[in-house]
């Protein structure tokens, strides 16, 4: 089994679109599903990944979809 992307859409993460990919692989230690959820911050990436060896819930999706919405980016902080 190779790469499969499941799912693609836009989600709102502190007030800017991001992309939430939901995709499965197969990895030397077996099935992955992951979620990724992808945003850039001034330069910076920020990326969140959830992963679990099977097929995720509705329930584990939603879960992952207000942690996400809840979370608020803080500006760099200088040296």
């Amino acid at each position: 089994m190779g790469f499969r992307e499941h799912e693609r859409t836009t989600i709102d993460l502190d007030g800017a679109a991001c992309v939430w990919m939901e995709y499965s692989w197969q990895s030397p230690e077996g099935a992955m599903n992951q979620v990724n959820v992808m945003r850039v911050v001034d330069d910076i990436l920020v990326s969140f990944t959830f992963t679990c060896a099977r097929a995720f819930t509705d329930a584990q999706r939603g879960a992952f979809r207000k942690v996400l919405e809840s979370y608020k980016l803080s500006p760099p902080q200088g040296d």
